[in-house]
């Protein structure tokens, strides 16, 4: 799906992907917000997550890149290969976006829609649930793919050992250049022919036939893995 929008610009593709499954996370989904709710309209639910400060997201996402590979798709979202050098930019994608995500609800009326959440929170799995109108079968919100942690093999040593070097360097001279590798994604926006993150989780199936998502979380620290079950249908982005 990744390839089909950034690469190939092929957004119905992407648009029809959503009625095989129950719920998607991470891109392209988090730009596809606005065309997701005006294709399901409440027969869709979206999770918007957020981090405690835009400097944290910062951080994870880039502990999150010492594991990127040669053609990192971060460039994909915010047109750049790293967020090294670019803290003041890349935090201020983050927060607008939350922005506008919240504020596209709001205009639309269907602020009800939409469950802002901090997955950190005591609080968290119990208003998903509540919002959803499911049970879940945990009682705390799992933790995994934590990015401070060191991930063992031999290929993500050598990913982490490439990438602690290249983002030194990137940071210190990709600043200085005076050209981009290419412009910040938009979210998606077929109805003003132009073309935000969350989690839309599209509600066609019976409140028995959901699980917890594997990254309802959407960010490197906290995500979440529901029990696979034989009705189970997942789409992980």
């Amino acid at each position: 799906m990744r390839r089909w929008y950034f690469v190939a610009h092929d957004y119905e593709s992407v648009l029809a992907r959503y009625d095989t499954d129950v719920f998607f996370s991470d891109g392209p989904t988090c730009l596809m917000y606005k065309e997701i709710f005006h294709k399901y309209g409440r027969s869709a639910r979206f999770i918007l997550t957020e981090r405690k400060t835009s400097a944290v997201w910062l951080e994870s996402l880039k502990r999150h890149n010492l594991y990127a590979g040669v053609n990192n798709k971060t460039r994909w979202i915010f047109g750049r290969f790293y967020p090294h050098g670019f803290d003041d930019e890349f935090k201020g994608y983050y927060e607008r976006h939350n922005r506008d995500v919240v504020q596209f609800f709001d205009d639309n009326g269907a602020a009800d829609l939409l469950l802002v959440l901090r997955c950190e929170e005591p609080e968290a799995l119990a208003r998903i649930s509540e919002f959803l109108g499911v049970e879940f079968p945990v009682d705390e919100f799992p933790r995994m793919n934590v990015s401070s942690a060191t991930r063992p093999g031999a290929t993500n040593f050598l990913k982490r050992n490439y990438n602690r070097v290249v983002q030194a360097v990137y940071g210190a001279v990709a600043p200085r250049l005076p050209f981009r590798l290419r412009e910040a994604a938009l979210p998606l926006d077929l109805r003003s022919e132009r073309p935000t993150t969350g989690v839309a989780l599209r509600t066609s199936a019976t409140p028995a036939e959901w699980t917890l998502p594997s990254q309802a979380c959407g960010d490197e620290d906290r995500c979440v893995r529901g029990p696979a079950t034989a009705s189970e249908r997942r789409g992980h982005l």
